[in-house]
Protein backbone atom coordinates (compact mmCIF):
# COMPACT_ATOMS: atom_id res chain seq x y z
CA UNK A 1 0.00 0.00 0.00
CA UNK A 2 1.66 3.29 -1.07
CA UNK A 3 -0.49 5.45 2.17
CA UNK A 4 -0.98 2.56 4.73
CA UNK A 5 -1.28 5.34 7.22
CA UNK A 6 -4.20 6.63 6.20
CA UNK A 7 -5.99 3.43 7.16
CA UNK A 8 -5.05 4.09 11.33
CA UNK A 9 -7.53 5.94 13.64
CA UNK A 10 -4.52 6.82 15.31
CA UNK A 11 -6.12 6.77 18.68
CA UNK A 12 -7.06 3.17 18.53
CA UNK A 13 -3.98 1.32 17.52
CA UNK A 14 -1.47 2.94 19.90
CA UNK A 15 -1.55 2.55 23.70
CA UNK A 16 0.95 3.58 26.50
CA UNK A 17 -1.06 4.79 29.06
CA UNK A 18 -1.23 2.07 32.73
CA UNK A 19 -3.39 2.33 35.83
CA UNK A 20 -2.72 0.91 39.18
CA UNK A 21 -5.81 -0.60 39.58
CA UNK A 22 -3.86 -4.31 41.21
CA UNK A 23 -2.37 -1.72 43.76
CA UNK A 24 -4.91 -0.20 44.91
CA UNK A 25 -7.31 -3.14 45.48
CA UNK A 26 -4.43 -4.74 47.47
CA UNK A 27 -4.52 -1.47 49.74
CA UNK A 28 -8.37 -1.69 49.74
CA UNK A 29 -8.13 -5.11 51.07
CA UNK A 30 -5.42 -4.76 53.42
CA UNK A 31 -7.84 -1.96 54.98
CA UNK A 32 -10.28 -3.66 55.21
CA UNK A 33 -9.34 -6.46 57.89
CA UNK A 34 -7.44 -3.36 60.11
CA UNK A 35 -9.58 -2.91 63.09
CA UNK A 36 -11.26 0.74 63.42
CA UNK A 37 -12.89 2.12 66.28
CA UNK A 38 -15.62 3.53 64.16
CA UNK A 39 -18.73 1.47 64.25
CA UNK A 40 -20.02 2.72 60.76
CA UNK A 41 -16.58 2.20 59.13
CA UNK A 42 -16.54 -1.23 60.77
CA UNK A 43 -19.81 -2.07 58.92
CA UNK A 44 -18.79 -0.33 55.79
CA UNK A 45 -15.35 -2.25 55.88
CA UNK A 46 -17.15 -5.80 56.09
CA UNK A 47 -19.18 -4.55 53.08
CA UNK A 48 -16.28 -3.66 51.04
CA UNK A 49 -14.44 -6.88 51.67
CA UNK A 50 -17.81 -8.66 50.22
CA UNK A 51 -17.55 -6.12 47.18
CA UNK A 52 -13.66 -7.27 46.95
CA UNK A 53 -14.18 -10.85 46.81
CA UNK A 54 -16.98 -10.16 44.16
CA UNK A 55 -14.02 -8.35 42.24
CA UNK A 56 -11.81 -11.69 42.45
CA UNK A 57 -14.62 -13.49 40.97
CA UNK A 58 -14.99 -11.14 38.13
CA UNK A 59 -18.52 -9.86 38.94
CA UNK A 60 -17.94 -6.27 38.38
CA UNK A 61 -21.81 -5.43 38.72
CA UNK A 62 -21.96 -6.86 42.64
CA UNK A 63 -18.65 -5.14 43.34
CA UNK A 64 -20.24 -1.90 42.21
CA UNK A 65 -23.12 -2.77 44.34
CA UNK A 66 -21.49 -3.31 47.18
CA UNK A 67 -19.02 -0.66 47.03
CA UNK A 68 -22.02 1.78 46.75
CA UNK A 69 -23.74 0.08 49.88
CA UNK A 70 -20.73 0.53 51.60
CA UNK A 71 -20.07 4.36 50.72
CA UNK A 72 -23.66 4.52 51.96
CA UNK A 73 -23.09 3.24 55.64
CA UNK A 74 -19.58 5.49 56.12
CA UNK A 75 -19.69 8.45 53.24
CA UNK A 76 -16.12 9.36 54.21
CA UNK A 77 -14.66 6.07 53.12
CA UNK A 78 -12.18 6.45 50.58
CA UNK A 79 -11.41 3.08 49.74
CA UNK A 80 -14.92 2.22 49.13
CA UNK A 81 -15.01 5.41 47.07
CA UNK A 82 -12.15 4.08 45.12
CA UNK A 83 -13.18 0.75 44.77
CA UNK A 84 -16.49 2.30 43.36
CA UNK A 85 -14.61 4.02 41.07
CA UNK A 86 -12.45 1.12 39.84
CA UNK A 87 -15.66 -0.70 38.78
CA UNK A 88 -17.70 2.26 37.41
CA UNK A 89 -14.58 2.47 35.11
CA UNK A 90 -14.52 -1.33 34.74
CA UNK A 91 -18.34 -1.51 33.31
CA UNK A 92 -17.53 1.79 31.15
CA UNK A 93 -19.42 4.70 32.97
CA UNK A 94 -16.60 6.28 32.59
CA UNK A 95 -17.84 9.79 33.48
CA UNK A 96 -19.58 8.73 36.83
CA UNK A 97 -16.28 6.73 37.53
CA UNK A 98 -14.21 10.00 37.29
CA UNK A 99 -17.01 11.96 39.69
CA UNK A 100 -16.24 8.81 42.27
CA UNK A 101 -12.35 9.11 41.49
CA UNK A 102 -12.85 12.91 42.61
CA UNK A 103 -15.26 12.08 45.07
CA UNK A 104 -12.23 9.46 46.98
CA UNK A 105 -9.56 12.17 46.04
CA UNK A 106 -11.26 14.58 48.43
CA UNK A 107 -11.41 12.38 51.14
CA UNK A 108 -7.65 10.98 50.79
CA UNK A 109 -5.40 13.34 48.42
CA UNK A 110 -2.45 11.20 49.63
CA UNK A 111 -3.78 7.80 48.19
CA UNK A 112 -0.99 7.83 45.19
CA UNK A 113 -2.90 4.89 43.29
CA UNK A 114 -5.91 7.12 43.16
CA UNK A 115 -3.81 9.93 41.52
CA UNK A 116 -2.77 7.56 38.99
CA UNK A 117 -6.16 5.85 38.19
CA UNK A 118 -8.45 9.31 38.60
CA UNK A 119 -5.65 10.65 36.03
CA UNK A 120 -6.43 7.73 33.63
CA UNK A 121 -10.03 7.64 33.54
CA UNK A 122 -9.57 11.75 32.89
CA UNK A 123 -7.20 10.25 29.82
CA UNK A 124 -9.81 7.84 29.25
CA UNK A 125 -12.61 10.60 28.76
CA UNK A 126 -10.26 12.99 26.81
CA UNK A 127 -9.74 15.68 29.57
CA UNK A 128 -6.08 16.14 28.87
CA UNK A 129 -5.42 18.87 30.98
CA UNK A 130 -6.95 17.19 33.75
CA UNK A 131 -4.67 13.88 33.20
CA UNK A 132 -1.74 15.68 32.76
CA UNK A 133 -2.01 17.75 36.39
CA UNK A 134 -2.54 14.46 37.96
CA UNK A 135 0.32 12.45 36.54
CA UNK A 136 2.65 15.41 37.60
CA UNK A 137 1.02 15.18 41.16
CA UNK A 138 1.96 11.20 41.02
CA UNK A 139 5.44 12.27 40.01
CA UNK A 140 6.14 14.50 42.66
CA UNK A 141 4.88 12.01 45.29
CA UNK A 142 6.57 8.72 43.80
CA UNK A 143 9.26 10.19 41.54
CA UNK A 144 10.80 6.80 41.73
CA UNK A 145 7.79 5.06 40.03
CA UNK A 146 7.84 4.54 35.82
CA UNK A 147 3.87 5.12 35.78
CA UNK A 148 4.02 8.28 36.33
CA UNK A 149 6.57 9.09 33.49
CA UNK A 150 4.79 7.36 31.44
CA UNK A 151 1.46 8.49 31.42
CA UNK A 152 2.74 12.07 31.55
CA UNK A 153 4.65 11.57 28.05
CA UNK A 154 1.76 9.85 26.69
CA UNK A 155 -0.72 12.84 27.88
CA UNK A 156 1.59 14.92 26.15
CA UNK A 157 1.57 12.63 22.52
CA UNK A 158 -2.29 13.31 22.68
CA UNK A 159 -1.77 17.14 23.44
CA UNK A 160 0.32 16.65 20.37
CA UNK A 161 3.48 17.96 22.43
CA UNK A 162 5.82 15.50 20.96
CA UNK A 163 9.08 17.44 22.00
CA UNK A 164 7.99 17.34 25.31
CA UNK A 165 6.66 13.70 25.71
CA UNK A 166 10.08 12.71 24.23
CA UNK A 167 11.78 15.08 26.55
CA UNK A 168 9.88 13.60 29.55
CA UNK A 169 10.17 9.59 28.56
CA UNK A 170 13.99 10.13 27.40
CA UNK A 171 14.72 11.79 30.84
CA UNK A 172 12.47 8.84 32.81
CA UNK A 173 14.51 5.92 31.02
CA UNK A 174 17.59 7.62 31.88
CA UNK A 175 16.62 6.78 35.57
CA UNK A 176 14.95 3.82 35.21
CA UNK A 177 16.33 1.77 32.20
CA UNK A 178 15.09 -1.46 33.37
CA UNK A 179 11.64 -0.18 32.67
CA UNK A 180 9.91 -1.71 29.38
CA UNK A 181 6.98 0.43 29.66
CA UNK A 182 9.31 3.51 29.19
CA UNK A 183 11.00 2.23 25.97
CA UNK A 184 7.65 1.22 24.89
CA UNK A 185 6.18 5.39 24.63
CA UNK A 186 8.91 6.46 23.80
CA UNK A 187 9.30 4.67 20.40
CA UNK A 188 5.07 4.89 20.38
CA UNK A 189 5.64 8.57 20.22
CA UNK A 190 8.52 8.55 17.55
CA UNK A 191 6.00 6.12 15.51
CA UNK A 192 3.37 8.89 16.05
CA UNK A 193 5.93 11.68 15.14
CA UNK A 194 6.69 10.58 11.75
CA UNK A 195 9.70 8.23 12.93
CA UNK A 196 8.46 4.93 12.61
CA UNK A 197 11.56 3.17 11.05
CA UNK A 198 13.62 4.72 14.43
CA UNK A 199 10.84 3.62 16.61
CA UNK A 200 11.49 -0.01 16.03
CA UNK A 201 15.00 0.29 18.05
CA UNK A 202 13.28 1.57 21.04
CA UNK A 203 10.37 -1.37 20.59
CA UNK A 204 13.26 -3.75 20.13
CA UNK A 205 14.48 -2.86 23.86
CA UNK A 206 11.10 -3.02 25.28
CA UNK A 207 10.88 -6.50 23.49
CA UNK A 208 13.96 -7.52 24.80
CA UNK A 209 13.17 -6.37 28.72
CA UNK A 210 9.94 -8.21 28.43
CA UNK A 211 9.21 -10.59 25.87
CA UNK A 212 5.81 -10.64 26.83
CA UNK A 213 5.10 -7.35 26.94
CA UNK A 214 1.92 -7.47 23.90
CA UNK A 215 1.60 -3.57 23.91
CA UNK A 216 4.98 -3.74 22.48
CA UNK A 217 3.77 -6.25 20.11
CA UNK A 218 0.54 -4.28 19.02
CA UNK A 219 2.45 -0.82 18.76
CA UNK A 220 4.74 -2.21 16.54
CA UNK A 221 2.32 -3.49 14.50
CA UNK A 222 0.88 0.00 13.99
CA UNK A 223 4.80 0.85 13.17
CA UNK A 224 4.90 -1.59 10.63
CA UNK A 225 1.55 -0.63 9.30
CA UNK A 226 3.23 3.26 8.87
CA UNK A 227 6.05 1.77 7.12
CA UNK A 228 3.49 0.10 4.66
CA UNK A 229 5.02 -3.30 5.73
CA UNK A 230 1.71 -5.13 6.17
CA UNK A 231 2.90 -8.50 6.31
CA UNK A 232 4.87 -7.78 9.60
CA UNK A 233 2.05 -5.74 10.94
CA UNK A 234 -0.07 -8.67 10.79
CA UNK A 235 2.33 -10.67 12.62
CA UNK A 236 2.56 -8.48 15.46
CA UNK A 237 -1.38 -7.95 16.11
CA UNK A 238 -1.30 -12.07 15.80
CA UNK A 239 1.66 -12.18 18.67
CA UNK A 240 -0.30 -9.03 20.72
CA UNK A 241 -3.24 -11.09 20.66
CA UNK A 242 -1.81 -14.14 22.26
CA UNK A 243 0.12 -12.49 24.97
CA UNK A 244 -2.80 -10.11 25.80
CA UNK A 245 -3.40 -10.09 29.44
CA UNK A 246 -7.15 -8.56 29.17
CA UNK A 247 -10.40 -8.81 27.40
CA UNK A 248 -10.02 -5.22 26.43
CA UNK A 249 -6.13 -5.38 24.95
CA UNK A 250 -7.63 -8.33 22.82
CA UNK A 251 -10.23 -6.21 21.41
CA UNK A 252 -7.84 -3.29 20.69
CA UNK A 253 -5.55 -5.90 18.92
CA UNK A 254 -8.67 -7.33 17.24
CA UNK A 255 -9.91 -4.06 15.97
CA UNK A 256 -6.31 -3.08 14.85
CA UNK A 257 -5.70 -6.51 12.82
CA UNK A 258 -9.02 -5.88 11.10
CA UNK A 259 -7.54 -2.94 9.43
CA UNK A 260 -4.17 -4.60 8.61
CA UNK A 261 -6.63 -7.02 6.61
CA UNK A 262 -8.38 -4.44 4.84
CA UNK A 263 -5.11 -2.74 3.81
CA UNK A 264 -3.50 -5.79 2.51
CA UNK A 265 -6.73 -6.49 -0.04
CA UNK A 266 -7.85 -8.99 2.09
CA UNK A 267 -11.59 -7.23 2.23
CA UNK A 268 -14.07 -9.70 3.50
CA UNK A 269 -12.06 -11.07 6.22
CA UNK A 270 -10.71 -7.81 7.40
CA UNK A 271 -14.54 -6.58 7.75
CA UNK A 272 -15.69 -9.32 9.04
CA UNK A 273 -13.22 -9.23 11.53
CA UNK A 274 -14.12 -5.33 11.46
CA UNK A 275 -17.18 -6.16 13.80
CA UNK A 276 -15.53 -5.67 17.03
CA UNK A 277 -16.25 -2.03 16.66
CA UNK A 278 -19.49 -3.10 17.42
CA UNK A 279 -18.20 -4.84 20.81
CA UNK A 280 -20.31 -2.93 23.66
CA UNK A 281 -16.79 -2.90 25.73
CA UNK A 282 -14.83 -1.26 22.81
CA UNK A 283 -13.39 1.70 23.68
CA UNK A 284 -14.54 3.67 20.48
CA UNK A 285 -18.15 1.58 20.39
CA UNK A 286 -20.85 3.78 18.98
CA UNK A 287 -24.20 2.86 20.47
CA UNK A 288 -26.85 3.68 17.59
CA UNK A 289 -29.46 4.63 20.17
CA UNK A 290 -32.34 2.96 17.18
CA UNK A 291 -34.65 -0.39 17.66
CA UNK A 292 -34.56 -0.98 13.75
CA UNK A 293 -32.02 -3.96 13.00
CA UNK A 294 -29.26 -3.93 11.11
CA UNK A 295 -29.29 -4.21 7.77
CA UNK A 296 -27.90 -7.74 6.76
CA UNK A 297 -27.35 -7.38 2.81
CA UNK A 298 -31.61 -8.67 2.10
CA UNK A 299 -33.15 -6.58 -0.47
CA UNK A 300 -33.87 -2.71 0.22
CA UNK A 301 -36.49 -2.64 -2.61
CA UNK A 302 -39.68 -0.81 -0.74
CA UNK A 303 -37.56 -0.13 2.77
CA UNK A 304 -36.58 2.50 4.86
CA UNK A 305 -32.88 2.65 5.70
CA UNK A 306 -30.95 5.09 7.71
CA UNK A 307 -27.22 5.52 6.87
CA UNK A 308 -24.92 6.21 9.96
CA UNK A 309 -21.49 7.56 9.74
CA UNK A 310 -19.25 6.26 12.54
CA UNK A 311 -15.72 6.91 11.28
CA UNK A 312 -15.51 10.72 11.23
CA UNK A 313 -16.73 13.63 9.31
CA UNK A 314 -14.22 12.19 6.55
CA UNK A 315 -15.70 9.38 5.85
CA UNK A 316 -18.83 11.02 5.66
CA UNK A 317 -17.89 12.22 2.17
CA UNK A 318 -15.42 9.90 1.20
CA UNK A 319 -18.18 7.32 0.95
CA UNK A 320 -21.47 9.44 0.10
CA UNK A 321 -20.65 8.33 -3.45
CA UNK A 322 -22.58 5.28 -2.64
CA UNK A 323 -25.79 7.46 -1.43
CA UNK A 324 -26.94 7.42 -5.53
CA UNK A 325 -26.83 3.61 -5.50
CA UNK A 326 -28.59 2.80 -2.06
CA UNK A 327 -31.31 5.42 -3.47
CA UNK A 328 -32.11 3.53 -6.47
CA UNK A 329 -31.96 -0.03 -3.90
CA UNK A 330 -34.76 1.57 -2.01
CA UNK A 331 -36.87 2.20 -5.28
CA UNK A 332 -39.83 5.00 -5.38
CA UNK A 333 -41.52 3.36 -2.72
CA UNK A 334 -38.49 3.39 -0.16
CA UNK A 335 -37.18 6.04 1.87
CA UNK A 336 -33.24 6.79 2.70
CA UNK A 337 -32.52 8.94 5.62
CA UNK A 338 -29.02 10.08 6.21
CA UNK A 339 -27.68 11.01 9.35
CA UNK A 340 -25.08 13.58 9.61
CA UNK A 341 -22.65 16.43 11.69
CA UNK A 342 -25.85 19.66 12.24
CA UNK A 343 -23.30 21.97 11.72
CA UNK A 344 -21.84 20.91 7.68
CA UNK A 345 -25.63 20.64 6.88
CA UNK A 346 -26.40 24.03 8.35
CA UNK A 347 -23.49 25.60 6.96
CA UNK A 348 -23.84 23.90 3.06
CA UNK A 349 -27.58 24.61 3.42
CA UNK A 350 -26.82 28.71 4.20
CA UNK A 351 -24.80 28.83 1.10
CA UNK A 352 -27.12 26.93 -1.26
CA UNK A 353 -30.01 29.86 0.18
CA UNK A 354 -28.07 32.36 -0.12
CA UNK A 355 -27.27 31.90 -4.19
CA UNK A 356 -30.73 30.82 -4.57
CA UNK A 357 -31.92 33.94 -3.05
CA UNK A 358 -29.05 35.55 -5.30
CA UNK A 359 -30.66 34.48 -8.60
CA UNK A 360 -33.92 36.16 -7.66
CA UNK A 361 -32.34 39.19 -8.13
CA UNK A 362 -30.76 38.78 -11.64
CA UNK A 363 -27.12 38.19 -9.81
CA UNK A 364 -24.69 34.65 -10.23
CA UNK A 365 -22.09 32.89 -8.28
CA UNK A 366 -19.59 31.08 -10.66
CA UNK A 367 -17.19 29.14 -8.80
CA UNK A 368 -17.24 26.13 -6.10
CA UNK A 369 -17.51 25.25 -2.33
CA UNK A 370 -15.78 22.38 -1.17
CA UNK A 371 -14.95 20.73 1.96
CA UNK A 372 -11.56 19.37 2.54
CA UNK A 373 -10.88 16.99 5.99
CA UNK A 374 -7.14 16.67 7.56
CA UNK A 375 -5.83 15.46 10.47
CA UNK A 376 -3.65 17.78 12.78
CA UNK A 377 -1.13 19.76 12.22
CA UNK A 378 2.39 20.86 14.35
CA UNK A 379 3.16 23.43 11.93
CA UNK A 380 2.71 26.81 13.85
CA UNK A 381 0.68 27.96 11.06
CA UNK A 382 -1.18 25.30 10.35
CA UNK A 383 -4.84 25.71 11.16
CA UNK A 384 -5.36 22.00 11.25
CA UNK A 385 -5.35 22.04 15.24
CA UNK A 386 -8.32 19.48 16.01
CA UNK A 387 -8.26 15.74 15.76
CA UNK A 388 -10.09 16.49 12.62
CA UNK A 389 -10.47 19.32 10.79
CA UNK A 390 -13.09 20.34 7.83
CA UNK A 391 -11.83 22.84 5.78
CA UNK A 392 -14.20 24.42 3.89
CA UNK A 393 -13.25 26.94 0.04
CA UNK A 394 -15.24 29.34 -1.45
CA UNK A 395 -13.99 30.54 -4.56
CA UNK A 396 -15.27 32.49 -7.40
CA UNK A 397 -14.61 35.05 -11.05
CA UNK A 398 -14.67 38.26 -9.35
CA UNK A 399 -15.90 39.52 -12.35
CA UNK A 400 -19.26 37.66 -12.50
CA UNK A 401 -21.73 39.69 -9.95
CA UNK A 402 -22.65 38.17 -6.94
CA UNK A 403 -19.73 35.92 -6.34
CA UNK A 404 -18.13 38.59 -4.19
CA UNK A 405 -21.37 39.02 -2.12
CA UNK A 406 -21.24 34.86 -1.57
CA UNK A 407 -17.74 34.80 -0.12
CA UNK A 408 -18.14 37.77 2.11
CA UNK A 409 -21.57 35.78 3.01
CA UNK A 410 -19.88 32.44 3.66
CA UNK A 411 -16.74 34.49 6.01
CA UNK A 412 -19.73 36.12 7.83
CA UNK A 413 -21.70 32.87 8.23
CA UNK A 414 -18.58 30.89 9.45
CA UNK A 415 -17.66 33.26 12.47
CA UNK A 416 -21.77 32.97 13.26
CA UNK A 417 -21.49 31.22 16.70
CA UNK A 418 -24.12 28.43 15.85
CA UNK A 419 -21.04 27.10 13.24
CA UNK A 420 -17.91 28.56 15.50
CA UNK A 421 -15.81 28.28 12.43
CA UNK A 422 -12.60 30.37 11.73
CA UNK A 423 -11.18 31.63 8.99
CA UNK A 424 -8.55 29.91 7.30
CA UNK A 425 -5.23 31.53 8.83
CA UNK A 426 -7.44 34.37 10.01
CA UNK A 427 -7.80 35.62 6.54
CA UNK A 428 -10.38 36.08 4.27
CA UNK A 429 -8.49 36.55 0.67
CA UNK A 430 -10.13 38.69 -1.88
CA UNK A 431 -6.79 38.49 -4.27
CA UNK A 432 -7.17 37.69 -8.13
CA UNK A 433 -4.67 35.35 -10.23
CA UNK A 434 -3.49 38.63 -11.24
CA UNK A 435 -2.64 39.92 -7.87
CA UNK A 436 -0.55 36.98 -6.56
CA UNK A 437 1.16 35.80 -9.99
CA UNK A 438 3.98 38.18 -9.66
CA UNK A 439 4.51 37.35 -6.43
CA UNK A 440 5.08 33.86 -7.12
CA UNK A 441 6.46 33.62 -10.22
CA UNK A 442 9.19 34.91 -12.87
CA UNK A 443 7.34 36.24 -15.52
CA UNK A 444 10.20 35.05 -17.76
CA UNK A 445 9.65 31.53 -19.27
CA UNK A 446 12.64 29.15 -19.49
CA UNK A 447 14.11 26.99 -22.09
CA UNK A 448 11.77 24.48 -21.81
CA UNK A 449 8.41 26.88 -21.91
CA UNK A 450 8.01 26.88 -18.29
CA UNK A 451 7.87 29.59 -15.69
CA UNK A 452 10.76 30.49 -13.53
CA UNK A 453 10.50 29.35 -9.56
CA UNK A 454 12.77 31.68 -8.21
CA UNK A 455 10.73 34.42 -7.08
CA UNK A 456 8.79 32.09 -5.07
CA UNK A 457 9.07 32.95 -1.06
Amino acid sequence: MAEPARLIPQDYDSHTVVGAADEALARVEAATLAISSIEGRIRSNKVLQRALKAWKRGDTIKTAKYSLEATGIDDTNALAFHLLAIALDRMGHLHQALVTYERAFELDPNDTDLVLNLGLTAWNLELLDGAERMFRLFIEKRPEHPAGYNNLGSVQRDKRDLTGAIETLRYAIYRMPDQPMLWNSLATVLAEEGRAEESLIFYSEAQRLDPKFARVQHNLGYAYTHLGQLDKALDAYDAALKLAPNANERRESLHSRSICLIGMGRIEEGFREFEIRNDERFRAYVHHMIKAPLWNGEPLDGKRILIVAEQGLGDEFMFANILPDLQDAVGETGQLDIAVDDRLIAFVDALIAYETMQEFRGLAFAGYASLRFTGPSRALLGMQKHPVTCAVEVSCLRDVSGGQQVVDYAATLARNPNINGLLHWGQHNDYTMADVEPEVVDVTIDEVGSPNMTRIR
